[in-house]
């Protein structure tokens, strides 16, 4: 089912960078996945494997939902929450467009800080802003 929220886009009248809020989006996008998949690999901001989950949890969540690791996916309500919120010219926000979600990562953050920008994260929202731009330059040729 798709999703009915779209990411706020804010125009200016002069682009000074060479990022329109749409590649902006692509983006956030990218970072939304990359993010995502380092949760699925239970990894925290640092990319170091995160936190056992208590034993009693581990052993409830190995019988209905496994595998017992701190991935975060137990409802789906907040991964399905986290998206580009808004985008404008260089710049664009990543957030969560469900309150509950964002409650729960706030109470899960006191416990361990998972949902944010790693290192690994970092470099991987850079290698495609260096491929984009080597794209535009080519084109200009």
């Amino acid at each position: 089912m798709p999703s009915k929220f779209q990411p706020r886009i804010a125009r200016s009248r002069f682009v000074v960078t060479p990022f329109t809020p749409e590649r902006m989006i692509s983006l956030g996008n990218i970072l939304v996945q990359d993010i995502q998949a380092r949760l699925d690999r239970a990894e925290n901001v640092a990319d170091a494997p995160a936190a056992p989950l208590r034993p009693r949890y581990a052993k409830w969540k190995a019988r209905k939902y496994p595998p017992a690791i701190r991935n975060l996916k137990l409802t789906g309500r907040t991964r399905r929450g986290f998206k580009v919120t808004a985008a404008s010219d260089g710049r664009a926000m990543i957030g969560f467009t469900d309150p509950e979600a964002e409650k729960r990562v706030r109470f899960q953050k006191r416990r361990e800080v998972q949902w944010g920008v790693s290192p690994r994260n970092r470099g991987r929202v850079e290698a495609e802003v260096s491929r984009m731009r080597a794209v535009r330059v080519g084109k200009g040729d």
